[in-house]
């Protein structure tokens, strides 16, 4: 989780619109606000704006943050937190592409390949676009065939 963290607020500090566009979700769920204004907040927070937000942190409010979801997901698809996975079969089974699988064959695949794979995810593969998992700006989970992040 430490890493996935990491490697989110990496992503989040190199594409300042996706930042901006988080904040203002955020700011929008905690308190009603459409956008976030710069010079509103101090540079460091109260103790009492930090318990406030700390009490945002219901699973209610956070169903709402569709961006987060996406960003977190985003992450996730360029840096997965297992970046190799294996199964094993448990009875006789064919893949898609016709290969046949044997009680106790095991079956090696690569998230951090598949996630950077055009034919899988489009042209702009390499970039940081939380945008590819909403729809009308809502979060859609992908396939766990396509996103395997979470298997």
């Amino acid at each position: 989780m430490a890493v996935a963290l990491s490697w989110f607020l990496y992503l989040l500090c190199n594409n300042r619109s996706v930042e901006e566009r988080l904040v203002d979700e955020i700011m929008n769920v905690e308190s009603g606000h459409t956008s976030v204004n710069e010079n509103e907040h101090d540079d460091y927070p109260s103790e009492a704006r930090i318990k406030a937000f700390a009490n945002l942190l219901t699973f209610e409010k956070l169903s709402k943050m569709h961006y987060l979801q996406a960003c977190l997901s985003e992450t996730l698809r360029l840096y997965p937190s297992v970046p190799v996975d294996s199964k094993v079969a448990d009875g006789p089974d064919e893949l898609p592409d016709g290969t046949k699988l044997q009680k106790g064959d095991w079956l090696k695949y690569l998230p951090y390949a598949m996630g950077r794979m055009d034919w899988i995810w489009g042209e702009d593969v390499e970039q940081f676009n939380p945008e590819r998992f909403l729809v009308n700006g809502v979060y859609q989970q992908e396939s766990p065939y396509k996103f395997t992040a979470f298997q």
